[in-house]
């Protein structure tokens, strides 16, 4: 089913469709990582699938972070045919940290009902964390920036509005790192 402009990443098969933002860039090769992380062969180094070097990502070697337990563990929770990893009833909270902004709060995984009713639950963020840092870590972080950027949009606007203006003044220099189309991944194995 097509997702529309509404969701990030809907994955069918051996075809994705990515929301706009996300097509061809770090977050969506991130997100993609997430979604298929328990049709990989190996979910703990999944984010070294894609050749292209990328500075903090693909350089650090998941056998050195990665817990193969841990990604083992959760792929055996993941067998529920619908998840979500989701921020859902997540209470996020914002705090000022040595000169700079921390944000606690963590999503989980979500087994969905075809009719859309949670299931269960998987809310253990320091497994789910070990399964794979780079591509969980990054994950975490999209998360509680987005939390963060909601509440800003949300009850400050006039913060909000001056954000937006400074982001649209200094775009041509935002330091974005593109993947190229050729090196995102078209199909997955299934690890069965």
């Amino acid at each position: 089913m097509r997702s529309g402009s509404d969701a990030l990443f809907t994955y069918m098969g051996v075809h994705a469709e990515y929301h706009e933002a996300f097509v061809g860039n770090l977050a969506g090769f991130n997100l993609f990582l997430l979604d298929t992380f328990r049709s990989l062969m190996a979910p703990a180094h999944a984010h070294l699938m894609v050749e292209t070097v990328v500075p903090g990502y693909t350089t650090i070697r998941a056998v050195e972070a990665a817990n193969e337990k841990a990604a083992r563990k959760l792929v055996r929770w993941m067998r529920s045919s619908h998840l979500m990893f989701t921020d859902f009833d997540v209470d996020f909270v914002f705090r000022p940290a040595d000169g700079g902004l921390a944000i606690d709060g963590d999503p989980y995984w979500m087994a969905v009902s075809g009719g859309g009713r949670m299931e269960r639950r998987f809310d253990d963020a320091a497994t789910t964390l070990a399964a794979n840092p780079s591509v969980f870590g990054n994950a975490q972080r999209l998360a509680r920036h987005a939390a963060f950027f909601r509440y800003l949009k949300a009850d400050c606007p006039e913060q909000w509005r001056s954000l937006q203006a400074s982001i649209a003044e200094g775009r041509g220099q935002l330091e974005l790192y593109a993947i190229p189309i050729r090196r995102m991944p078209y199909t997955v194995r299934d690890s069965s």
